[in-house]
């Protein structure tokens, strides 16, 4: 894993050597992007409005609602998801002020498809009206999943590229009129990947 303004380290499975990346922050970290200040460098990836997959077109980051996925179905103890997972609950497991949203280092942890990076990874994902999400992928989606897609899964007709990992259940999907309502209609525009 590789973030801008974090110490690294190394950890060794019984399989393999893993780099993993404490989120002890330098002198020069910009809280407010996870960056390092001299360095605010980040790779663009411009996301489209619609998409193919196997013949069926489908909207991409227009996701009336997000998805999200429990910490608790993180479970494979040789996985650098499970690595970022413990190391999250070692910080004390913080959340948002709801108890909702898993946060690591300011940043919600999500799942995506490798298409923005690797697990551990820092991106911000940025909507069409500004708003920006700023992200640790937390989980990747699985290629081998039949609703995959490289921009993430495919779900009520478009493709949900954002997958917050929840530290509880909300009551329904974010940007549902129940939860998130705000929310509601974003589009995502693109995405800056810092690695």
């Amino acid at each position: 894993f590789m973030t801008g303004c974090s110490d690294e380290t190394q950890l060794v499975t019984e399989d393999r050597p893993q780099q993993v990346v404490l989120t002890q922050a330098s002198d020069n970290c910009d809280p407010t992007t996870g960056m390092d200040s001299s360095d605010g460098s980040g790779t663009e990836v411009s996301i489209p409005e619609t998409v193919t997959v196997n013949g069926t077109t489908y909207d991409l980051g227009k996701n009336a609602i997000f998805r999200y996925m429990n910490y608790r179905s993180i479970e494979d103890e040789s996985s650098n998801q499970m690595v970022l997972k413990k190391k999250w609950q070692e910080a004390g497991s913080e959340t948002t002020d709801d108890g909702i949203f898993a946060i690591y280092d300011g940043r919600y942890l999500i799942a995506c498809s490798n298409k923005f990076g690797n697990v551990g990874d820092l991106v911000t994902f940025v909507c069409s009206d500004g708003t920006e999400f700023k992200c640790i992928i937390g989980d990747a989606k699985n290629p081998g999943d039949p609703n995959y897609s490289e921009w993430g899964h495919i779900a009520a007709g478009s493709i949900n590229v954002i997958e917050f990992i929840v530290a509880k259940n909300p009551p329904d999907n974010p940007g549902s009129p129940d939860f998130k309502p705000e929310w509601q209609g974003l589009t995502i525009v693109k995405a800056i990947k810092y690695g």
